[in-house]
């Protein structure tokens, strides 16, 4: 008789939302769900898709999914082992900046040094690290260091990547360092990044000819008041306000030296 595992509560979508401070109500970003999918099921050995894969570099799953085909013969089940959770929220972390491929290599990686002398690398990181950011990236806070950061957790010995949280690669967030919430603003379709980005240039070309006010206004007249709480963002509006009251402080120091 097969040994039962003790499991998560929620599917792995749910436990993303959750991380992400998705509402229960909402469905999981497509982007993130195909991510997913990829990373923990797709082509289980146990799984009736055509592109089952046995290969090794899907060895890290068995520390992570617990999978069983239900007594009624549908599709295998995968669920979360109990106290493995943290996986998918790395998961995110990972595919946030290198991919859904060079997140199974990471994983694998992880699972193969795990308990072996050999050192862990994570070379990956460091190619990815030198490309440059979209310019999305770059206003969610992802930087250069976030690749670091999350290199350095990798490689210490005593961080267990299926049970222990990853500093979030949203390295401005003040919210917590494992912080995913962006991701559900990063990954929302409904966002028109061309049309912003143009109007956070415009605030800001308005900022440095000191036309503040209008630079405010252009900030103001996002629709998308999300994105207004980007670190980019705020860090220009905080800009903007700094500059309005030296102006309104100089202003009012020389209408007292005329009075």
């Amino acid at each position: 008789m097969a040994e039962t595992v003790d499991t998560e509560i929620e599917l792995i979508p749910q436990i993303a939302k959750l991380y992400i401070k998705q509402k229960v109500s909402d469905t999981l970003p497509k982007e993130l769900h195909d991510a997913l999918n990829n990373i923990f099921t797709k082509g289980h050995k146990e799984s009736t898709d055509k592109h089952v894969s046995n290969s090794r570099m899907l060895e890290y799953r068995k520390a992570i999914i617990a999978s069983s085909l239900p007594n009624y013969g549908k599709r295998v089940e995968h669920r979360v082992i109990r106290g493995r959770r943290a996986s998918i929220y790395n998961a995110l972390c990972l595919y946030t900046l290198v991919g859904t491929a060079s997140t199974k290599k990471i994983f694998q990686e992880y699972y193969a040094t795990k308990s072996s002398v050999n050192k862990r690398e994570f070379k990956l990181l460091e190619l990815f690290a030198k490309k440059e950011l979209s310019a999305e990236m770059l206003f969610f806070g992802v930087s250069q260091s976030s690749f670091e950061n999350i290199k350095n957790k990798l490689i210490d010995n005593n961080f267990n990547l299926f049970t222990e949280q990853l500093p979030s690669p949203f390295q401005s967030s003040k919210t917590g360092i494992t912080d995913l919430s962006p991701l559900n603003v990063l990954y929302d379709r409904d966002v028109n990044w061309h049309s912003f980005i143009e109007n956070y240039i415009k605030a800001d070309k308005k900022l440095k000819s000191k036309e503040c006010i209008e630079a405010k206004s252009i900030l103001q007249n996002v629709t998308d008041k999300r994105l207004l709480q980007l670190p980019l963002v705020k860090e220009l509006s905080d800009s903007i306000d700094a500059q309005i009251n030296e102006n309104k402080d100089a202003w009012e120091y020389l209408h007292n030296i005329i009075n």
